[in-house]
């Protein structure tokens, strides 16, 4: 082999070596990449995951309430829609009003096994026609029972339960009412007996007392009977004044102050009250469900508050 053979294979085995520690330094700098990127997919994940934890826990800490008269005389017409508005809200409790005997059983069917209603009357149901309902993987019932306030047509109750959450043992009472159209004398006692009621409960349970109202009050803003609950006038029955001693707010105001809560007549009668220890994250009105011939499915339209 020549001189110039073996400087050359020389030469060739020192760019072989240079280029393999140069392949081996590059290989070492695409691992640490690699390692890094990994790194901080696995650190991304990882906090995505807890931000969405949060989220999750916050949207879970929420409960929806409804007040919803169904017009339960018309509910084989319209009980596809009336449905359909129940289960696009989903409320974890329902004041229902106008929700008689023969309808009870259908109605229940329709909302799923995930609802359970309160029934103060097991034995004859065509009592009480405005019953609570709640979602029963939510909330488990404490106690409950009924008040029965002055007749006007079918027979009127304050009906009342005392629900748990399952998850965190918040305690809340709720109360469901449907005060009487005609007679102002009869509103007027129902109102002070609601009131009297929660009294009585308040002094019962102690500590952080919360509770919400559903129902068809029959009556709109600007009247006595809801600046009583709001404790801004009194009421007078046979010369006897009543004021409420119960810290109240309406739902719909203390989220919407300067906007008129919509309604399907002249003024809105349907209300969701509370206590002002619970936290109000949003008040509304679902207008919708209307048929081809633009009529609703009731002469209501649910109000519905979402609670933390």
């Amino acid at each position: 082999m020549s001189l110039l053979q073996m400087k050359s294979m020389q030469i060739l085995l020192m760019t072989n070596q240079f280029m393999y520690m140069k392949f081996q330094s590059v290989l070492g700098l695409i691992k640490k990449f690699s390692f890094l990127f990994f790194f901080i997919i696995i650190s991304c994940s990882v906090n995505n995951s807890s931000e969405s934890d949060i989220e999750n826990e916050i949207e879970e800490t929420e409960f929806k309430v409804m007040s919803y008269n169904i017009s339960g005389g018309t509910f084989s017409t319209y009980k596809d829609s009336i449905i359909s508005l129940i289960k696009k809200n989903a409320p974890d409790i329902l004041g229902v009003q106008e929700l008689s005997g023969s309808i009870k059983s259908e109605f229940l069917s329709f909302l799923g096994s995930s609802y359970s209603i309160i029934e103060t009357f097991p034995s004859n149901v065509n009592i009480n026609t405005h019953n609570i309902i709640y979602n029963n993987r939510l909330f488990n019932v404490t106690n409950f029972g009924y008040f029965e306030t002055e007749t006007c047509g079918p027979r009127r109750f304050i009906n009342w339960t005392l629900l748990k959450r399952k998850d965190n043992n918040e305690e809340y009472y709720i109360y469901n009412n449907h005060l009487c159209n005609s007679d102002l004398e009869l509103r007027k006692q129902h109102l002070i007996d609601l009131v009297n009621l929660m009294v009585e409960h308040k002094a019962q349970f102690g500590g952080d007392y919360k509770a919400i109202i559903t129902g068809d009050f029959n009556s709109g803003l600007d009247t006595e009977f809801i600046q009583f609950i709001l404790g801004k006038e009194s009421l007078t029955i046979d010369l006897d004044t009543y004021i409420n001693p119960v810290n109240i707010i309406d739902t719909w105001r203390e989220i919407n102050p300067t906007i008129t809560k919509p309604s399907q007549g002249e003024i809105s009668v349907d209300w969701i009250f509370s206590t002002p220890n619970i936290e109000i994250i949003s008040s509304s009105v679902d207008m919708t469900g209307t048929n081809t011939q633009n009529e609703f499915p009731s002469d209501h339209s649910p109000v519905i508050t979402v609670f933390k």
